[in-house]
């Protein structure tokens, strides 16, 4: 038994070192090929796009097209994070130095030593943080408009007019608003400012104190503007960790504030308990946890009133709420807790109203069955809210907890409500669904008939939980895909009507970004034989080659694919055969078939 125990080890090692052999070999080849990678950003109009380039030879890249004179101004800059001016400039960031990108000069400007940096679209300026300290502003020629000493590293910004920063002055510290090369102080405390940050209105500041007290911090609403002033202060335990969930658009918020539990560690044992649910998380664990609901309009703080050991989600509504005890029931089964025994609590009431264990729908993914990431799907006006309990059926819920109907076909996965919440649809690996609500009737709107169907343009909103899944227009753009043919195609929906955006192709399409006015669309395609390229659909089905890199690979043209089905074990599969370049059909070559199920959406991938 020793020897054959030995034996299977070794066999065991031995495949290991081999397929990491393999890996390195494969991983050399690849080296030797450029490619263009899914990094890809676009202006606010779409007039230009960055677009990663991957060489190991020459280095990686950023390129910045033109889409409005179809590619024929390109800029180059170092490898960067990127963020847009406008069409007039382009910021990148790569660890402490910055380059900024004059789009119409073609002028780059190099800063090294760089915290951090801030864009105002309507200045049309844009604010550096340098490790000194000093906050320098510049407009898109590079010269300097201000200069502000002694800054701290918090600041908030709308990205599009003011810039709020906190900087120590006098031994106090000050919150400063910038506009432009305007600047003022609008608020001063003796405390240390742990974080600033915007509201869902960019006029609301939202301000963390650490203060001297003991045991507590202060949390300081500030409404700016002409005459700044504040409209909410309030006390916090200390060192909490604050949370702001806005409901219906800002109207009123959901705040949480948090304290972490305190780790106690033995240097010489650790003992896990088979029933403790944080096993190995305890810091994940929270010792103290308050909430309030604030209506801003009316200066109006509650406090919600649940035990100690309960959390609250939102469900965007400022009278219902989703509570729950963490990680109940938590056995490690799942890899993450699932939510057992909801409740929806009623603040006006004081009342809760079970809704049970809930599970995560199932989706199909291209490879293999997948889960959502959240448990319940919530509507943009607060009335409504999807949640499982098999895994299998969505069922509709009110607001208050009162189930409207169960949803009884199976295979309905993400959900997004319609603009006006009147409507529910699903993605599915069988066409797209339409759930009208107050008809509680459910059709196929037979887009995609036997097709894995995504939505691509709806809003998401997350808190724990619980998501604000939405589509913000009237009109949404479909994904339609033939998982047996590997081929995909995009529909653009209004009103029960469409229209074909992109042809169907048999290309893979890793990235697609449009306008937001939804009339143009980019993506990025590649196939066995096409390095990853970017194209453009100006028209209904026109296609327009943007951008390629430079890339050429002569050889990938050269190669041939064919692919054969047949059966096996009572299972439908597929093998593809790729034929080498200048193929003599008299010769006789060692053959290679990749054969596959799973893995039928990788016969169209590049250097595959």
């Amino acid at each position: 038994m020793k020897n054959i125990l030995q034996l299977v080890l070794l066999l065991v090692g031995y495949l290991v070192i081999s397929a990491q052999k393999q890996q390195d070999t494969l991983s050399n080849w690849r080296a030797k090929f450029a490619t263009l990678s899914d990094f890809v950003v676009q202006s606010k109009s779409s007039n230009w796009i960055g677009i990663r380039k991957l060489s190991k030879k020459n280095g990686d890249s950023v390129f910045l097209v033109n889409t409005k004179d179809h590619a024929q101004k390109v800029y180059r800059i170092m490898n960067s994070q990127i963020t847009f001016l406008n069409d007039e400039g382009v910021l990148g960031r790569q660890g402490n130095k910055v380059v900024f990108l004059n789009l119409i000069t073609g002028k780059l400007l190099n800063f090294e030593n760089v915290i951090d940096f801030y864009v105002l679209e309507q200045q049309n300026s844009y604010g550096l943080l340098f490790n000194d300290h000093h906050l320098r502003f510049y407009d898109i020629s590079g010269k300097q408009l201000l200069e502000i000493s002694k800054v701290d590293n918090l600041a908030a910004t709308d990205s599009k007019n003011t810039i709020y920063l906190s900087k120590q002055y006098d031994g106090k510290s000050e919150i400063i608003e910038i506009t432009g090369s305007l600047h003022k102080v609008i608020y001063q405390t003796v405390n240390k400012i742990r974080k600033i940050s915007l509201a869902e209105t960019p006029t609301q500041l939202l301000i963390t104190e650490a203060t001297s007290d003991n045991e507590h911090d202060r949390l300081t609403f500030l409404e700016t503007g002409y005459y700044s002033k504040k409209i909410l202060r309030l006390d916090i335990p200390k060192n909490a960790v604050i949370k702001f969930s806005a409901i219906q658009d800002g109207n009123s918020y959901l705040i949480s504030s948090r304290v972490a539990a305190e780790q106690h560690r033995d240097s010489l044992v650790e003992i896990w308990h088979g029933n403790d649910p944080y096993i190995n998380e305890h810091f994940k664990m929270f010792s103290k946890r308050s909430f309030w609901i604030w209506h801003p309009k009316r200066n109006k703080l509650q406090k919600i009133p649940v035990p100690d050991n309960i959390e609250i989600n939102s469900i965007n509504n400022d009278r219902y709420f989703l509570t729950y005890a963490p990680r109940r029931g938590h056995n490690f089964i799942t890899s993450e807790p699932e939510l057992n025994a909801a409740q929806i609590y009623d603040l006006k009431l004081n009342s809760y109203t079970d809704i049970g264990d809930i599970k995560l729908v199932r989706k199909m993914g291209r490879e293999w069955p997948q889960l959502l990431n959240h448990s319940v799907y919530v509507s943009s006006d607060g009335k409504w809210f999807l949640a499982s309990h098999d895994g299998i059926k969505w069922s509709l819920y009110n607001s208050n907890g009162e189930k409207e109907t169960v949803i009884e076909k199976t295979g309905l996965e993400q959900p997004v409500f319609s603009q006006k919440s009147d409507h529910i649809y699903f993605e599915s690996p069988d066409d797209l669904w339409d759930f009208k609500i107050h008809h509680k009737k459910l059709k196929a709107l037979e887009i995609g008939v036997g097709k894995m169907i995504k939505i691509k343009n709806y809003n998401l909103e997350s808190d724990g939980y619980t998501a604000l899944s939405f589509l913000s227009k009237d009109k949404f753009l479909a994904e339609i895909y033939d998982r047996e043919e590997n081929v995909i195609s995009y529909h653009l929906l209004q009103r029960a009507k469409g229209y074909e955006t992109i042809s169907p192709t048999k290309n893979r399409i890793h990235k697609l970004i449009y306008d937001s006015a939804m009339t143009s669309f980019y993506t990025l395609e590649e196939n066995f034989n096409l390095p990853p390229t970017l194209f453009s659909y100006k028209t209904k089905n026109q296609k327009t080659l943007l951008f390629d890199g430079d890339i050429k690979d002569n050889g990938a043209k050269k190669i041939k694919q064919e692919i054969y089905r047949y059966s096996a074990v009572g299972k439908n599969l597929s093998g593809i055969l790729f034929y080498p370049s200048n193929f003599d059909p008299k010769k006789k070559y060692p053959m290679i078939v990749r054969i596959y199920d799973i893995q039928r959406h990788l016969s169209n991938s590049y250097l595959s």
